[in-house]
């Protein structure tokens, strides 16, 4: 793929978790962007179910999320595409008192492979403190899609929770 440049894709994100020998897993597909910049990757795209922008960056061993609330007048346009000096590429306008009540604050998330990593997770009822350890990190490329798959464990509030296993996939359209 190619750098510095806004490449569409087709967003396919497949969590799982294990605990106590059961396993839940989810997948979600979404449309967005790719772009390359420096030694860093990124994935943008908009959540419009839960009213949230994201944006995913993927660097030498480290992944990290951040979601921020759609703007009260963009809420269902996607981010901001045609923003010149945003490095994540997320509108950052003052949300309306009526959209603040209907969605979380932001979130951020890392995962750093061979380290635990704090951060929070945002609800509708508050902050969750989350911990993260990243035992596996696997990037792959090829001309027409990214691949990241991240495998380790997850602490809430200081108590053990599940075992993850993340795969992003951002496939040319």
């Amino acid at each position: 793929m190619e750098k510095d440049k806004k490449i569409p894709v087709t967003i396919t994100i497949t969590g799982r978790h294990e605990q106590d020998g059961l396993t839940d897993s989810v997948e979600d597909e979404y449309t967005g962007y790719l772009s390359k910049r420096g030694s860093s990757t990124y994935i943008i795209y908009e959540d419009t179910e839960n009213k949230l922008n994201n944006r995913i960056k993927i660097s030498e061993g480290k992944l990290e999320i951040k979601r921020t609330p759609v703007t009260g007048p963009n809420i269902g346009s996607g981010f901001d595409q045609d923003k010149k000096n945003n490095d994540d590429g997320m509108d950052d306008k003052k949300i309306s008192d009526q959209d603040e009540k209907e969605i979380s604050p932001a979130s951020y998330l890392a995962y750093v492979h061979k380290e635990t990593v704090s951060g929070y997770y945002s609800t509708p009822y508050g902050n969750i403190e989350m911990e993260t350890f990243t035992e596996s990190f696997e990037v792959k490329e090829t001309e027409s899609a990214y691949y990241c798959r991240l495998c380790g464990d997850i602490n809430m509030n200081g108590s053990p929770v599940s075992r993850f296993t993340l795969e992003i996939e951002a496939a040319a359209k």
